[in-house]
């Protein structure tokens, strides 16, 4: 008698403690065709039916490794240092991480022919119009966002197959770390306290639930 076996697809996600990270573990965990496994360099929310895996991602060898002996099908890139003042300052482990971590990605990546899904950022532009498509010459003007488009340009000339996804204030809820943005607000503003901001930048806020679904909706129509 015959079986009918099923192929799962086995899904490796960086930064599975930060915020996007937390929700896509979860997210593809829940998936029957799934297999996933999260890295991260500290502890973290652990869901059922994940495998967790310690990282260092500005270590090649560590990245290289996780991802040599998960050999996924998907690799997404949800590691990044996010803080943009900080990134004037502390130049090299910005550049460590946000450069450094997606050409080890890539590298592997491309040994064992899997996808890359890397998440990158609107500060690739210079806020000066807007709103921006994909077609539309980036220019940043931070360091910050030079990191990210030094890490795009990594990626595409890397030979690995990838796709780039651009977004910017994440929302929603997760069951472990810091206030987003909107919350952040929303909580300030329920406790009486006044909110001091800046007035001269335009966002628009991504609800993370919908940015994990456009990340499966890529994976599942191969789109790059």
């Amino acid at each position: 008698m015959s079986q009918n076996l099923t192929i799962k697809k086995r899904i490796l996600i960086f930064g599975a403690s930060g915020m996007l990270g937390q929700r896509c573990t979860k997210f593809f965990s829940m998936l029957p065709d799934c297999e996933v496994a999260g890295a991260a360099p500290d502890e973290t929310i652990k869901f059922p039916r994940v495998e967790y895996l310690f990282n260092d991602f500005t270590n090649r060898e560590s990245v290289k490794g996780i991802i040599k002996d998960f050999c996924p099908d998907v690799i997404i890139n949800a590691a990044a240092f996010t803080n943009v003042d900080l990134s004037e300052t502390e130049r090299q482990l910005a550049w460590q991480i946000n450069v450094s971590g997606v050409e080890y990605i890539a590298e592997a990546a491309r040994a064992i022919d899997a996808r890359v899904i890397h998440i990158s950022t609107d500060y690739v532009f210079d806020g000066k119009n807007g709103p921006y498509r994909e077609s539309d010459k980036p220019q940043p003007v931070n360091y910050y966002g030079r990191t990210k488009l030094a890490a795009e340009n990594a990626l595409r000339i890397s030979g690995a197959v990838y796709s780039i996804l651009r977004t910017n204030v994440l929302y929603g809820i997760i069951p472990n770390g810091r206030l987003d943005f909107v919350r952040w607000v929303v909580e300030t503003v329920r406790a009486g306290k006044p909110i001091k901001i800046v007035t001269d930048q335009l966002n628009n806020p991504t609800f993370i639930d919908d940015l994990v679904s456009g990340i499966n909706l890529v994976i599942e129509n191969n789109k790059t």
